[in-house]
């Protein structure tokens, strides 16, 4: 073998080292790139607002994740607030369907479609209340498609669940953790606090909870609830 022939054969060598030093890399690459989305997958975390460290979320019934959401008023046009709001609520949905996509993300909308800003609203108007929530509503749906966020899967209105809401609320008075005054409920804090801590879920301590008496608002009854019961007690 000439000096020629041994310059590349050495040559042929040495470039198919370094071609399966590639591929090894490569798929080194791939390896850790795959560990660390599984890692992702695995080790999503969450902050609650009644814990101070981050907690690893996980479905209660998985695979399907079940997420509840507050959703509007509606008596108006929607503001720049839902705008900003339910993006953000799209993007981190999107966020957990791409991270995970085992699981089915169910999620659920609250709608008031009745209170006392809406029936202002039917009467200064001399409209019917349900045809004002309609209305608002619909636009309210037809904004956030305009904005690209993915519709909920179930919407529940209120004015669906009203049976539901009375008897509650009279479990609540006759239990003596809410009182009437002035054809308005009231949650009776100091009474809810000797046994449970009324502030739990916002993290705050029971020598705080006095502080969160000022911004609590009433439970206000319609004429639909005039003849329920506990009103006579």
């Amino acid at each position: 073998m000439n000096i020629l022939q041994k310059s590349s054969t050495k040559f042929c060598e040495s470039n198919q080292t370094a071609v399966l030093r590639a591929a090894k890399m490569i798929r080194l690459r791939q390896s850790c790139q795959t560990i660390f989305v599984r890692k992702l997958t695995l080790d999503t975390k969450i902050v609650s607002t009644n814990r101070t460290k981050p907690k690893i979320l996980e479905p209660v019934h998985p695979p399907v994740l079940t997420w509840y959401s507050c959703g509007p008023t509606v008596y108006a046009p929607s503001h720049l607030g839902h705008g900003t709001t339910f993006i953000r609520q799209d993007t981190i949905r999107r966020i957990l369907s791409h991270y995970h996509p085992e699981w089915t993300i169910l999620l659920a909308l609250g709608m008031t479609d009745i209170d006392d800003k809406i029936i202002k609203v039917a009467t200064d108007s001399k409209t019917k209340w349900d045809t004002i929530a309609k209305k608002y509503e619909s636009q309210f749906f037809s904004q956030i498609d305009a904005l690209g966020v993915q519709r909920p899967d179930i919407v529940l209105r209120v004015s669906d669940h009203m049976d539901t809401m009375i008897a509650f609320i009279g479990s609540l008075v006759s239990n003596n953790l809410a009182y009437v005054v002035n054809n308005s409920v009231y949650f009776d804090v100091e009474k809810f606090s000797k046994t449970r801590s009324y502030g739990k879920l916002r993290n705050v301590k029971s020598t705080d909870e006095g502080k969160l008496l000022p911004i609590l608002s009433p439970v206000n009854l319609y004429p639909v609830f005039q003849n329920i019961s506990f009103l006579d007690s």
